[in-house]
């Protein structure tokens, strides 16, 4: 199957999904549960071939070629029945077929040749807080600095610090910690022990699909994954969790953002979100926050995670308007940089010399402004916002020239 990429026909507008930066607060003295809500670009992309218990293939892909990083792979199809669905992915680096990818979740019952997909890398705490701990959290030995608790199988935490110029994992002598994964459809909690809040800036590209995560029994912390304020009654969560009434239905905990307290949402017989706090008011456009947790009270079951969307006209209410990318690989913003100081914010893209590409802004995925237009020189272009928001940005790019 043919790869998204190569130029399009010129009365086609080429658009790129939306990248750029989010703001959390972390609060001193308490444990923060969040999530950055944002991905890493899209390192592959294309149509499958085949699938097979644990391996996907794509005869039109070198995927060792493409895949060279060290900190491993997500891969998401993005279409057909499994949509939605996703994994850890492995490239075939063992001398085998390059155009194969190893996936930890078996996709052999419900992707089909032609369906589509995307990889990226998986985001490390690196991406997440700067290789040399550029977020400004409090350095120091496991029992002083700040904590970051990275959810792993079986309710254990990787508990990653600062100290001595290395990111940490408690527990393991090597400075390994720069490259601990954050899987994307997980929250995190940081363990703020400075004195004060801090504001810590996520960069990244918004994810512009649905995504299914999977809820085992007792707690999870889950990511709402969209960049925005969800309202419960737009997040999809109904459609996979238990419903009944206070001690029988899942739980969905979102913190309060005032120390470690929560606000605990059921979906009730009649199909109706409800705080526990009260229960005779319909709490269905009540905000899911960007990380919260999820307490299952059945088995095993898979949630999904949906973009309420506009119509085209902008018509709706509390829909997002989310601009799908027309080549997700070849043509996507590369890098975003935030300076918080500054108030600017700079995007690259590989570009065409001689296009022209027009830059939008937009702080709720819902109402898009031309903020610029530049026309390429060379094989990679910047723009910078010189007036960019405090807390947060998403850029597209346009193009009539690829």
């Amino acid at each position: 199957m043919a790869l998204f990429a190569g130029p399009l026909v010129a009365q086609n507008t080429a658009v790129t999904a939306p990248a750029g930066y989010r703001t959390e607060t972390l609060q001193p003295g308490v444990f923060n549960l969040l999530s950055s809500n944002l991905n890493n670009a899209v390192s592959a992309a294309g149509e499958i071939d085949s699938a097979s218990f644990g391996t996907l293939t794509d005869t039109d892909v070198d995927f060792t070629s493409l895949l060279t990083g060290t900190t491993g792979y997500t891969v998401k199809i993005t279409s057909g029945a499994g949509s939605g669905t996703n994994s850890l992915a492995f490239p075939n680096s063992g001398g085998g077929d390059p155009s194969t990818l190893f996936t930890i979740v078996d996709f052999s019952g419900t992707v089909a040749a032609g369906d589509s997909y995307e990889v990226r890398a998986t985001q490390t705490i690196a991406d997440l807080f700067g290789p040399s701990n550029e977020a400004g959290l409090k350095e120091g030995t496991s029992n002083v600095a700040d904590v970051i608790w990275v959810p792993s199988s079986g309710g254990h935490f990787s508990r990653v610090y600062y100290n001595d110029g290395k990111w940490r994992v408690n527990g393991y002598l090597p400075p390994i910690g720069e490259t601990e994964p954050v899987y994307f459809t997980d929250s995190i909690y940081v363990q703020r022990r400075g004195s004060t809040p801090i504001d810590v800036v996520f960069t990244g590209h918004v994810d512009t699909r649905e995504t299914v995560a999977g809820v085992d029994s007792g707690f999870n912390f889950l990511s709402r994954v969209i960049p925005v304020g969800v309202a419960l009654d737009d997040s999809g969560l109904d459609g996979g969790l238990a419903s009944g009434d206070q001690s029988t239905a899942d739980i969905v905990w979102t913190p309060t953002g005032m120390g470690e307290t929560f606000q605990r949402y059921f979906f009730d017989g009649s199909q109706t979100w409800r705080n526990t706090g009260e229960l005779g008011r319909d709490s269905g456009q009540n905000p899911l926050t960007s990380g919260y947790l999820v307490q299952r009270r059945g088995g095993p079951t898979d949630v999904t995670i949906t973009y309420p969307t506009l119509n085209k006209d902008g018509g709706g209410v509390g829909g997002l308007l989310i601009r799908q990318p027309t080549d997700p690989m070849g043509f996507q913003i590369s890098v975003v940089e935030r300076d918080s100081a500054a108030g600017t914010a700079t995007v690259t893209w590989g570009s065409k010399s001689g296009a022209t590409y027009r830059i939008l802004e937009t702080n709720d995925l819902k109402t898009y402004t031309q903020i610029g237009q530049v026309t390429a020189s060379a094989a990679k272009t910047s723009f910078t916002d010189s007036s960019a928001s405090e807390h947060c940005t998403f850029y597209v790019l346009e193009s009539d020239d690829l």
